[in-house]
């Protein structure tokens, strides 16, 4: 198998990453599992606005000016 070069991050092909802002489960099947992500896990797709992780003054910032801009 061979691998084309890819210049720009754009021309990736489209992945996800965990956001940390959800997770639901049966307390039965996490104590029967010891983990979130399985077979059974279901992905919920969620817009880049709604997934913004704050863990500095600047992604706190970042998070009121998209709130301002919706809310304007």
């Amino acid at each position: 198998e061979t691998h084309e070069a890819v210049n720009r991050r754009q021309d990736l092909p489209l992945v996800y990453a965990l956001n940390g802002a959800l997770y639901f489960a049966n307390s039965l099947w996490l104590t029967r599992q010891q983990k979130f992500m399985t077979d059974e896990t279901a992905a919920y797709v969620m817009s880049p606005e709604r997934s913004i992780d704050i863990d500095t003054p600047l992604d706190w910032k970042l998070a009121e000016l998209l709130l301002r801009e919706k809310y304007a």
